[in-house]
């Protein structure tokens, strides 16, 4: 994995360039260049339902006679619970991959993986968090199309899917309809970079994307020919933070709601704990 460090704004700039003239030198459309910003350069690359303290959490309860929850089975059951109790907030015909990243938007552990087109957006990911000033952060970087070998199985039997899909395509349909339901576990498993239909404001304003991980997929660093990491240094994120600021890129514009816009009210006046 190629590594460098991201000390300003401008090296940003440099390297979002760089990868733009490698992977996308027609400069036509929309760069296949994705971006994930953490605030511990050294988290895992892999969505919550994937990570140590779900499966941990999950394979650790029981069943009423006794047996312990497969992570999967867990998985499904707080999505059947999530369907339930939110149908009277979404409209009656609301597909499931649409109340899948819904249940992602609102920080409920799924198979979405975070990521955005917008450097600025990871960025600001990776140095907001005051809780981890201390620590190095990172800024991930992949090239969505090469994500999915050209060879693979799930290319072949569906030849009219892109390199990266949408919400009607059939990765995602398969996952969900398995997860909602609990049929048959599809076949197949990887990691399909997805973009979705932008509705809401928070998805639009941070040019959000994902990586679905199918059950089965192996780890992304496996998946992936190729990985960049640009380390933040925890020295520079504050200084960091302050710029994007000044740039637009702050709390209100990337979350547009009242708790956020109050969020960015008590930032801008350091009435933040």
């Amino acid at each position: 994995m190629a590594q460098e460090r991201i000390t300003s704004i401008a090296d940003l700039g440099e390297a979002v360039l760089r990868f733009e003239r490698e992977y996308w030198p027609q400069g036509v459309g929309f760069p296949p260049i994705w971006y994930r910003g953490q605030s511990v350069a050294e988290w895992e690359l892999a969505p919550k339902v994937l990570r140590r303290t779900f499966m941990d959490a999950a394979n650790g309860q029981h069943t009423g006679g006794g047996e312990q929850w497969p992570s999967e089975v867990r998985e499904q059951g707080i999505l059947r619970d999530f369907h339930r109790m939110a149908s009277s907030l979404v409209p009656a015909d609301t597909t499931r991959a649409a109340l899948y990243m819904l249940a992602q938007h609102h920080g409920l552990p799924t198979r979405l993986l975070d990521w955005t087109t917008n450097a600025l957006v990871g960025l600001f990911n990776a140095v907001s968090s005051p809780l981890r000033e201390d620590v190095d952060g990172a800024i991930f970087v992949i090239n969505a199309q090469d994500l999915v070998p050209v060879d693979h199985p799930c290319r072949r039997e569906h030849p009219t899917m892109g390199p990266v899909i949408t919400a009607d395509d059939a990765p995602l349909r398969a996952t969900v309809d398995y997860l909602f339901s609990g049929g048959d576990r599809p076949a197949n498993g990887l990691i399909w970079p997805l973009l979705p239909t932008l509705h809401q404001g928070r998805m639009f304003q941070q040019a959000a994307c994902f990586t679905l991980h199918m059950p089965g997929a192996p780890p992304l660093r496996e998946q992936a020919p190729r990985i960049d990491k640009l380390v933040v240094p925890a020295r520079c994120k504050h200084e960091l933070y302050v710029a994007l600021r000044r740039l637009g890129i702050n709390w209100a514009t990337l979350f547009p709601d009242m708790d956020h816009i109050a969020k960015e009210i008590r930032v801008a006046y350091q009435l933040e704990e």
